[in-house]
C-alpha cells in the first residue's frame, strides 16, 4: 500500500504562516497610523494657539503653520 503524502499538513502550515504575517502587518499598520494621527494632533494644537492661522501640515517632523495671507507664521517640531 502506497502512503499518501501529507498535503493537508503542508497547507496548514502555509496558511498558518500567512495569518501570522497578516497579523503583524496589520498591528504595524495601525502602530504607523496611529503615530501619524498623534504628530497630526499635536501639530493642530500648536497652530490654533495662533487665532491667525488659516492651515496646517505635519511634515518630515515639522509642523507648518500658515497664516490667512498664505505666509508661514511657525514653523517647529
Amino acid at each position: 500500500m502506497k502512503q499518501q503524502s501529507p498535503v493537508w499538513k503542508v497547507l496548514a502550515i502555509i496558511f498558518i504562516s500567512l495569518f501570522i504575517i497578516e497579523s503583524v502587518f496589520l498591528a504595524w499598520i495601525f502602530k504607523v497610523g496611529y503615530d501619524f494621527v498623534e504628530k497630526d494632533d499635536k501639530c493642530y494644537t500648536i497652530c490654533s494657539m495662533n487665532e491667525d492661522y488659516r492651515s496646517y501640515w505635519y511634515e518630515n517632523d515639522l509642523c507648518y503653520c500658515v497664516n490667512q495671507e498664505g505666509e508661514y507664521i511657525l514653523q517647529g517640531g
